[in-house]
């Protein structure tokens, strides 16, 4: 079971107070941040580890952004609760890792998603990787419009498909993550958690799906050649090291260099290394050191 978790009677008890409070001194994005506070999300958490133990069931809590839920779901670790057949796994997105709401006065409602971007000191950072299971984008694109009606009614969500492996391998370059954490937190675990066959690992047997990086190659996103429509980003203009040259997915080579390969049939081989051979159904036949 996947779960989203805030508290919604919290959540409705907070934005009452704050729009009493806007009605004298004005709204402002970083409003939304408040409403749906970090305890909203705790309180939800937890209710979600009580019915998980009442019912025997597993569950997987999706874009973790607080401290405290997270230092939570540490504490039944260092319980043993998970002795027990209930697997209880997380996910955070690549904005709560490295952002915080400042962000809000920066960008104001661009910024704005669900859950939202948490106080610096409540927020989680790159340093919390150690103890998340798997970073999902949320990659959630809207229309400049539709981020740009006020506080309340601005559509929550932000893209992240085109930045999260630069990001994340900029990290790798600053020491602030082993290069090994990346392939292990975006694809052996998801497949792993989620049952889906043959995915997540360059292994005999398995499909084909390879991305190529340069660590060392540098740029600065630049929102006007992404291909998403959502033309909008709090990273537009970040320096990143690292990024990924070619992405493969079931043998057929889909992106080369920043171009997408339209209704390409790739190939039966990669040469890159010379370290992997791929039989006719695109699946990996043999791995060389």
């Amino acid at each position: 079971m996947t779960l989203h978790c805030e508290n919604r009677a919290n959540i409705e008890k907070n934005t009452k107070r704050i729009k009493n409070l806007e009605c004298t001194r004005g709204s402002t994005a970083i409003d939304y941040s408040y409403a749906r506070n970090s305890e909203s999300e705790y309180l939800s958490v937890k209710y979600a580890v009580d019915l998980a133990q009442k019912y025997g069931l597993s569950i997987h809590i999706c874009h973790l952004s607080a401290k405290k839920s997270l230092e939570y779901l540490k504490s039944l670790k260092l319980k043993s609760m998970n002795n027990s057949n209930i697997e209880i796994t997380t996910e955070i997105t690549p904005h709560h890792l490295l952002l915080d709401n400042s962000s809000f006065d920066r960008f104001g409602t661009l910024v704005k998603t669900n859950p939202p971007l948490r106080e610096k000191g409540e927020n989680l950072t790159i340093k919390s990787l150690i103890d998340i299971n798997m970073i999902g984008t949320d990659h959630a694109p809207h229309r400049i419009d539709e981020k740009q009606m006020g506080v309340w009614n601005s559509s929550p969500g932000i893209p992240n498909l085109e930045t999260v492996l630069p990001l994340l391998l900029t990290e790798v370059n600053r020491g602030n993550i082993d290069l090994k954490m990346i392939p292990k937190l975006m694809s052996e675990t998801p497949a792993k958690r989620f049952g889906i066959e043959n995915k997540g690992k360059i292994e005999v047997g398995y499909d084909a799906d390879l991305v190529i990086i340069d660590l060392k190659e540098e740029g600065k996103f630049n929102i006007d050649n992404f291909y998403t429509k959502a033309k909008y980003s709090p990273f537009e203009n970040f320096n990143y090291k690292g990024i990924a040259t070619m992405t493969i997915c079931n043998g057929k080579i889909i992106m080369n260099k920043d171009n997408i390969e339209y209704g390409y049939n790739g190939s039966n081989s990669i040469t890159n290394s010379n370290s992997i051979y791929l039989e006719s159904d695109n699946r990996v036949k043999y791995v060389y050191d």
